[in-house]
């Protein structure tokens, strides 16, 4: 059966923080995310990204949350893929 692969940040989120403040944020901090790529990533729909960007929004996720043992494989939703 294939698979189709999510990074969902959904369950991570803080509550109240925009799109925007995580990209002003991030950006202080100097990492350069796509606000496209957040916000696909906060709905939990993101599909394609480069793995650096991968490893920055866990990095984040870490930080926000205070799970520093937190793995990329967290983030991400496998569903199976529907046949055609």
């Amino acid at each position: 059966m294939k698979e189709k692969v999510y990074v969902d940040l959904s369950p991570y989120w803080p509550a109240g923080k925009s799109i925007a403040s995580v990209y002003e944020q991030l950006l202080l901090e100097g990492n350069k995310i796509d606000r496209r790529t957040l916000s696909s990533a906060k709905s939990g729909l993101l599909t394609k990204s480069e793995f650096a960007t991968l490893v920055k929004l866990r990095d984040w996720v870490r930080k926000e949350t205070g799970r520093s043992n937190l793995a990329i494989d967290d983030l991400l939703r496998f569903e199976p893929e529907e046949d055609k």
